[in-house]
């Protein structure tokens, strides 16, 4: 949802799981109006698989400091033993909170619950910089 007063550019960069093609795909979306899409990665940035999304509004200094986009997703699958779906929705993260350089980051009590084979825990780990980076897990 773009929910400026102006329509504005956005950057949309697709970052694959390791071994894929990085792509970039710029949209505009209109003022106070959105997008909606039930396959995005297909449907917009035409590639398929893991990966994450990094979406930037931008004017043609950089960064819009003033746009104001609202991003949300919703992952569906197959639920096993039936013939229906189930579905996680996945809250945007914005950069400016979420990395920080130099900063270790670490997860506590992922393998704590008492049934863990009735649990799944999905943890994705993104490199925003241009060169590899080691991952100690």
């Amino acid at each position: 949802m773009n929910l400026a007063n102006h329509d504005s550019t956005v950057v949309i960069d697709w970052l694959p799981r390791v071994g894929g093609n990085a792509t970039t795909t710029v949209i505009t979306i209109p003022k106070q109006s959105g997008i909606r899409s039930s396959d995005f990665v297909a449907e917009y940035l035409h590639q398929a698989g893991l990966g994450a999304i990094r979406i930037t509004a931008v004017t043609s200094e950089g960064v819009d400091v003033e746009g104001a986009l609202y991003v949300s997703s919703r992952i569906w699958s197959p639920q096993p033993g039936t013939s229906g779906t189930t579905s996680q929705s996945l809250p945007a993260v914005t950069l400016g909170n979420a990395f920080y350089k130099g900063v270790s980051a670490r997860l506590f009590g992922v393998g704590s619950m008492e049934n863990v084979a009735n649990y799944r825990v999905n943890v994705g780990i993104v490199n925003m910089e241009h060169v590899p980076s080691a991952v100690e897990i």
